[in-house]
């Protein structure tokens, strides 16, 4: 759970850009980023207090790989 902001970190195993998604429960994108290539890891902070309170989903997507986690805003 978080009260709005989070910090995200990623690293990239391929040479491929990085797109990060916010989601909610309808399916629409609430924001989104796209990221060059970057062989370090990849940091930011996410600011969500303008947000309503409910259940979210982070995408991360590189290359062919999609990773989604859940984000519990309070």
């Amino acid at each position: 759970p978080t009260n709005g902001v989070f910090t995200y970190s990623i690293s990239s195993t391929d040479n491929s850009k990085v797109e990060i998604s916010i989601i909610n429960q309808q399916g629409q994108v609430l924001f989104n980023q796209k990221l060059p290539y970057n062989p370090d890891i990849y940091s930011n902070q996410i600011d969500m207090t303008y947000f309503a309170k409910g259940t979210y989903f982070l995408r991360v997507k590189s290359g062919e790989n999609i990773a989604v986690e859940k984000i519990v805003l309070r």
